[in-house]
This record gives structure tokens, C-alpha cells and sequence, in this order.
């Protein structure tokens, strides 16, 4: 069975061919759907600005940390050729501004070749981003793995891929999503890749779109206070009016946001001094339900992770780098943090309560 070609529209201009290409991980941002990249950051980024590289936390760590474990899960699983990408070999689609990474090849005899996506990700935040049918399977990952997946595959011309996720620190059964290509994705992918390009060599910028990621970076693209240039007057301009309109609502939101807060945390002391030790309180037309929890009691994830850790140093000497590194960040996960009490309060009326 062939794999099925993209349908897409020739540009009337090529991309520019001096520019790199769109890496598979940064695909995402594209379509408006990466947690860590927009399109304006991207653009920045290959417009030359370089901004500070967002640093890797502990579960982004472990997860490099896990990925040899999966990949050997993988090849036990399936049962075919899984070679991992040891030596980190960018490919690039020979037409298409797309290349990628990947963690692992698959062969397949009836499938042919596949590539492999590793991730590692804790259980609340797996439930929360995947999705799942009425029965409570697995059904796909989240966009942005999926938008990767498929660029990987347009950019090494698979023509099958795997996601292979495992979920809280479980590497013994890495849950497996397998994908084929598909035409309208991939079309869309060659699409915005292209756009992307030509606005980077036009310097057309994209508009801001409002994220963490753009604020730390307007952060890093200016100068400090010190070295700014001189007021810019903008009045009488229909943008400064679009502007003024912009900052009158930021004047508003933040008033409210602190004025809603001091309210919040002012009745939160007074609901809790009147609880006390006592876990419901019951007012006229309404019950508050007070919970108190040790953060401690989170450490259930963790643990997972850290013993998954054990298992992926055993692939490494005693007192190597990497059995240091595995086993320096196991106990990081097991080491309890904080451990002071969160109390939250949940309001509901008097009726909802009963039954």
C-alpha cells in the first residue's frame, strides 16, 4: 500500500532555500497549539534573535533519561527492528521545508519504515492532554505530539509512526499510538511551513497572540530601561486608538484581578478561622466544605518516575555520567517537598448538598 501524497497547491514562489527548516517539533506552534512556542516566537527565532533556552525541568530530564528504556520496550513489543537515533541525525525532506530528529526508526516488513516518537509524562497531565473514548481508552495523544508525529513522517517519508508514551514512570508498558500518514495534515503541514518561511524572508511578523512565551520574549528583544529609545507618540493614529482601547483594558483586568484576589483571600481567612478543625460548615442556604492536604500526598507520581530512573541506570555502568545522572535524579523525585499543609475551601448551595 503506497503512502498517500499530499495534496497541495504549487506556490507561484518557492520558499527560500537559504533559510532552515521548520523542525518537527516546532511544527505545532504553526498551527497554534505548541505549550512552549508561538508563531511570533518562531519567527524571531528565525529572524536571527536568540532567546534564552527555556531550561529542561526535572520530568523533561528524566524523560531523555527514560527514552533507550522505551525504545527497548518498543522493540520487544512489536517484535521488529527498532534502531534508535543515538548519533541525533536531522533529516530534512528533500522538497518540503520540514526535517526532524527522530528518537528511533521501526522496520516493518508489511508496514516498511516508521519512526518512533518517545514520551514520558506523569499521570494527571497524560489525562488531561490526551484524549480518551467513553470507555476510558486511549484514543490520541495530545495535538501538538500528534502534529509532530506526522511531520516526522512527512520529512523521513514514513509510511507508518508510533508515539510511544510512558505514563508515570511505567516504561515496562509504554502506551502505544500508531499513525499513518495523513494527505490533509501533511498538506496543511507543507502550507504553513512554506507561509512561515516566506514571512521570515519578507519580514512580514506575525501578530502576538498573548502567551508566556511572547512576554518573555518581548522581554529578551528589547533593550533595558536604560538603553530604551525615546517616547513613541502614537496619538491620533488609528492604531493608537486600537492601542489606548488595549490599554484600558489591561488597566481594568488588573484592577479587578487584585481587587478580586484581597476579596478571595480575606473571606478564605475569615471561612477558615470560623471552621477550624471542622472539615463542613453549614450557613444559611449553603455549606462550606473545607480540605486540607499534605502536598506530600502528590509524591505517588514521582515515585513512579524515580523507580522507572533505577531501571534506565542499570543501562549504565556503576559511577558512570549517565548512572550519576539517573540516580541523582531518581532521589530528586523521591525527596519529599515542602510537606506543608494546602487547605482549600469548595462552596455550594444548602439543596446541592443533600442526597
Amino acid at each position: 500500500m503506497d503512502t498517500p501524497t499530499p495534496e497541495v497547491e504549487e506556490p507561484t514562489e518557492e520558499h527560500p532555500r537559504a533559510l532552515k527548516p521548520v523542525g518537527a517539533s516546532y511544527v505545532a506552534a504553526l498551527f497554534g497549539v505548541s505549550p512552549w512556542e508561538t508563531e511570533w516566537t518562531l519567527w524571531h527565532k528565525w529572524r536571527g534573535h536568540e532567546f534564552p533556552k527555556r531550561p529542561d525541568d526535572e520530568r523533561m530530564s528524566s524523560g531523555r533519561l527514560l527514552e533507550p528504556v522505551i525504545i527497548d520496550q518498543v522493540r520487544q513489543q512489536l517484535g521488529l527492528i527498532v534502531e534508535p537515533n543515538t548519533e541525533q541525525r536531522w533529516v530534512t525532506h528533500p522538497k518540503y521545508p520540514v526535517g526532524c530528529i527522530v528518537d528511533a526508526w521501526v522496520h516493518c516488513p508489511t508496514r516498511g519504515l516508521g519512526v518512533v516518537e518517545c514520551k514520558a509524562h506523569d499521570y494527571l497531565w497524560w489525562r488531561q492532554n490526551y484524549a480518551f473514548d467513553e470507555a476510558g481508552q486511549c484514543t490520541a495523544a495530545a495535538e501538538h505530539e500528534e502534529i509532530q508525529l506526522a511531520a516526522e513522517m512527512l520529512a523521513i517519508g514514513a509510511r507508518w509512526g508510533l508515539i510511544a508514551c510512558a505514563v508515570g514512570g511505567n516504561v515496562a508498558e509504554p502506551l502505544l499510538i500508531e499513525r499513518r500518514p495523513d494527505a490533509e495534515l501533511e498538506g496543511a503541514i507543507i502550507r504553513r511551513t512554506r507561509d512561515f518561511l516566506v514571512s521570515v524572508d519578507r519580514g512580514i511578523e506575525p501578530s502576538v497572540t498573548g502567551t508566556a512565551a511572547e512576554l518573555r520574549g518581548l522581554s529578551d528583544l528589547y533593550p533595558p530601561e536604560e538603553e530604551l529609545q525615546e517616547a513613541l507618540d502614537l496619538r491620533g493614529t488609528d492604531l493608537g486608538a486600537e492601542l489606548a482601547t488595549l490599554a484600558e483594558s489591561y488597566l481594568e483586568a488588573q484592577t479587578s484581578r487584585k481587587r478580586a484576589e484581597a476579596s478571595e483571600r480575606s473571606a478564605k481567612v475569615a471561612l477558615l478561622n470560623a471552621a477550624r478543625d471542622h472539615n463542613q460548615m453549614w450557613l444559611d442556604g449553603m455549606v462550606v466544605y473545607v480540605r486540607r492536604t499534605r502536598t506530600a500526598s502528590k509524591e505517588y507520581v514521582t515515585s513512579d518516575i524515580a523507580h522507572a530512573l533505577r531501571l534506565a541506570a542499570k543501562r549504565y555502568k556503576d559511577g558512570s555520567e549517565g548512572w550519576r545522572r539517573c540516580m541523582k535524579l531518581a532521589k530528586s523525585f523521591i525527596t519529599t517537598r515542602g510537606g506543608h499543609v494546602r487547605t482549600s475551601l469548595t462552596i455550594k448551595p444548602e439543596d446541592s448538598s443533600n442526597g
